[in-house]
């Protein structure tokens, strides 16, 4: 009877033991129920490119809506298709990437996808293994970089032709200065007569270059960014520097940098300096060699101006004897043999 009743009470706790289990399972399986939808929604519904792939055979398994619309596949069209129907590599290229992903936690690659209008855009994918079921897939998220890739190829292309422009400008450089006042690029022949390295420079905000004078350089580049164009000029690391800033506008008529190019003058303002010496020293010769012939000028006037004053006189004198002379021979008087009267 007490083995009977053991028997029974260990079914029992058996049976609350299944119950818990059972119980515990499908709280588990609902769970996970929960998890799935909730991941998913997100995967759905998420703005972000997302595909899933079999690297075995490459096809698509799975995409969310923003892969459909940045594709332009239905979701039916999408998932019957292969990774390879999408990216421009070839077939063999593509499997040892999807291999390397699956190997590694994660990968990343620049590739370029074609969308079904034709149009080959530039993604940069990052791929890792998911494990679904007993099958291990490759998890990607798919970033459209084409607008960024042009912009630096746009951007490289304009460093290249500053570069050159910079490159013809003797003691001269130019730098293109950002809104917040940094250095974005810097170039120029100046830079290799000083043996400095330009990129060095690249980053560094104004108050890291110019120090002291920070204000008042501030102030030429506010009021450039403003659209005004500036000149001024800087001594500055023992040089004499000339500064030429222009506004760099955008399309949308906005200044988000602008460029400052910077003339070397020391040599120039040392030549000037020494001319201005020049000509003041010529100018002093020049006053000092007037006055020396002003006076000798007025010395020999003084001169001149006694002998013409002494005919002048001898005239006047010779007239009056002359009628002095008629007046004693109207009276009958006849001057001495010595007289001066009788004299011309």
């Amino acid at each position: 009877m007490e083995d009977q009743q053991k028997t029974k009470s260990q079914l029992i706790d058996e049976l609350n033991k299944v119950r818990q289990r059972v119980s515990a399972l499908e709280e588990s399986e609902n769970n996970l129920h929960k998890s799935e939808t909730r991941y998913r929604q997100i995967f759905e519904t998420n703005l972000a490119i997302k595909i899933i792939i079999d690297p075995v055979d490459g096809k698509i398994v799975e995409a969310n809506q923003s892969a459909c619309q940045f594709y332009g596949y239905s979701l039916e069209t999408l998932i019957s298709m292969s990774i390879t129907d999408i990216n421009m590599l070839s077939d063999q290229e593509v499997k040892k990437k999807m291999e390397k992903a699956k190997k590694e936690e994660r990968h990343f690659s620049n590739i370029r996808h074609q969308l079904a209008s034709g149009e080959i855009r530039d993604v940069e994918v990052y791929s890792g293994p998911v494990v679904i079921g007993d099958s291990t897939l490759l998890y990607s998220i798919v970033q459209d970089v084409t607008e960024r890739k042009h912009a630096q190829e746009a951007l490289e292309k304009s460093e290249t032709l500053l570069r050159k422009i910079a490159d013809n400008y003797p003691n001269s450089f130019l730098s293109i200065i950002e809104k917040d006042f940094s250095i974005g690029y810097t170039a120029g022949q100046e830079f290799k007569k000083q043996n400095l390295d330009p990129k060095q420079f690249i980053g560094l905000s104004i108050e890291d270059v110019f120090g002291t004078q920070t204000n008042f350089v501030r102030e030429h580049y506010k009021k450039t960014f403003a659209g005004e164009e500036r000149s001024f000029e800087l001594h500055i690391n023992d040089q004499d520097q000339y500064y030429r800033a222009v506004p760099l506008y955008a399309e949308d008529g906005t200044v988000p940098r602008i460029l400052a190019v910077v003339e070397n003058i020391t040599e120039r303002k040392k030549a000037e300096q020494e001319l201005n010496m020049y000509r003041d020293h010529l100018e002093e010769l020049v006053e000092k060699r007037t006055a020396e012939l002003k006076k000798k000028m007025d010395e020999q006037m003084t001169t001149f101006d006694l002998m013409i004053g002494r005919e002048v006189r001898m005239s006047e004198l010779k007239e009056a004897i002359k009628k002095l002379r008629a007046q004693l021979e109207r009276a009958g008087i006849t001057p001495e043999a010595n007289d001066p009267l009788l004299g011309e």
